[in-house]
């Protein structure tokens, strides 16, 4: 009679021979890649276009604000996107000045493509310290420990960020009681072109009413001023605040 553990051990080999065994090579990933990135080598020749049927564009929290509510009646052609520079309601030049003015010494910020244009005249300042965080998240709690070391910082980021970011926010700024101000920007404030019906419009606003911060909205350029007015407000009343600047195609 055969033993039995004789028998187990030659499965064995047999199974550890197999496992050893090289796939052949109709079955390796990279063959069945090829006809994959072949079709998309040939598509980026004619790069495809996206069709989003829509039936308006979503109306900016509770008002009458008109820039950001052109109803759309048909749907939206996006093209495939190239580079280019948006326009922003500010220079660089003029936030760097406005900061330096207000006594800030660091800008903690993930940039967005509109607040991202003022990074050079920021980064060229003497009075000035830029500090890059992977997570919005992390921009208030760097923030925090910059204010708790002396310093003055203010936190940049987009709003999509500020949505990120909520409990870091919470434990700052009424765990801590830190008095930080931010500037956020407002994605598709003044063009939902790029992003039709954008919902950041709908939860921006009553996000930072729900956090109990009190904001600012700058949608013209002449408010340049109402940002100083309102830092120098909060920053009087030591309490945090927010300068919600418009922003155009996402």
């Amino acid at each position: 009679m055969p033993s039995p553990f004789k028998s187990s051990r030659a499965a064995r080999h047999a199974g550890s021979q197999r496992a050893n065994e090289s796939p052949p090579a109709t079955q390796t990933p990279f063959v069945s890649l090829v006809p994959f990135v072949l079709f998309l080598f040939k598509s980026s020749e004619n790069p495809p276009r996206i069709e989003i049927p829509t039936d308006a564009a979503i109306r900016p929290h509770g008002s009458d604000r008109r820039q950001a509510c052109t109803f759309l009646t048909a749907p939206v052609t996006i093209e495939s996107a190239t580079p280019h520079t948006k326009p922003t309601m500010f220079s660089g030049s003029q936030i760097a000045s406005l900061f330096t003015e207000l006594g800030i010494t660091h800008v903690v910020t993930i940039p967005d493509s509109t607040l991202g244009q003022w990074d050079r005249a920021l980064e060229d300042s003497e009075s000035l310290r830029v500090v890059r965080v992977c997570r919005e998240g992390e921009a208030w709690e760097v923030a925090a420990g910059l204010y708790l070391g002396g310093a003055t910082p203010i936190v940049m980021i987009q709003c999509t960020g500020l949505f990120e970011s909520g409990d870091a926010l919470r434990n700052v700024l009424h765990d801590w009681k830190l008095p930080i101000f931010a500037v956020i920007g407002y994605r598709s404030y003044l063009s939902q072109e790029t992003i039709p019906g954008d919902t950041c419009l709908v939860f921006t606003e009553p996000v930072l009413d729900a956090w109990r911060i009190d904001y600012r909205l700058i949608d013209k350029p002449s408010q340049l001023a109402a940002i100083r007015e309102h830092y120098e407000t909060c920053r009087a009343a030591s309490k945090p605040g927010v300068a919600l600047i418009a922003e155009g195609k996402a």
